[in-house]
């Protein structure tokens, strides 16, 4: 998969400013939450103190509903969040890293990092998935696959990218649809253990 450049990943931030960003609210969050979990075998009940890494998590980081003791949000749009949306981030202890993943650069370690929904909005996916497995234990991800191209995603994921980066993983497919009010894409997810 080849990475995109500066310019079409800047234009794809806005498209998805524009579209999404700022629609989002903490009931549609939390509710996500649990479809997506829902689908992991260890479930939820686990996350309770442990430092989640969410990459691409938008103004409500779903690790703070799942109660982690530290989450630090990787969300390049954070900047142009409202001030509701900035004061839930602070009143959850959140940190913000305001950059792409690509430029993550801490060596800071985390029991898991997130890809929920995201890795069709990087610069680069695959080195996303490189930098993840250096920096957790786990790699916990939910991500659409065999999408269209356009304006707000710049990248189509496959299940072959996710099976070259984690080839001792099981890694399962959701049939888009299937849940009402929920994906309609096909998705692939997976928890990789890295220990």
């Amino acid at each position: 998969m080849e990475k995109i450049t500066q310019d079409r990943w800047n234009q794809a931030q806005k498209a998805e400013l524009d579209v999404h960003a700022l629609s989002t609210n903490i009931e549609e969050a939390n509710r996500f939450l649990n479809f997506y979990f829902d689908f992991f075998e260890d479930s939820i009940l686990d996350i309770s103190g442990k430092k989640i890494l969410e990459v691409g998590c938008g103004p409500y980081p779903l690790a703070t509903f799942a109660g982690a003791s530290k989450v630090v949000g990787v969300e390049p749009l954070y900047d142009n969040f409202t001030n509701e949306m900035k004061k839930y981030w602070e009143e959850n202890n959140v940190t913000p890293f305001t950059k792409p993943f690509e430029d993550w650069e801490s060596d800071e370690k985390f029991d898991e990092v997130w890809f929920i929904n995201f890795l069709q909005h990087t610069l680069d996916p695959e080195l996303c998935l490189e930098k993840s497995k250096k920096v957790a234990k786990k790699v916990r991800v939910f991500e659409p696959i065999n999408t269209e191209i356009n304006e707000c995603h710049p990248h189509s994921l496959t299940m072959d990218l996710f099976k070259k980066h984690f080839p001792n993983t099981d890694i399962k497919l959701y049939v888009g649809g299937t849940i009402t009010i929920f994906h309609l894409a096909d998705c692939c997810y997976f928890i990789a253990n890295n220990e």
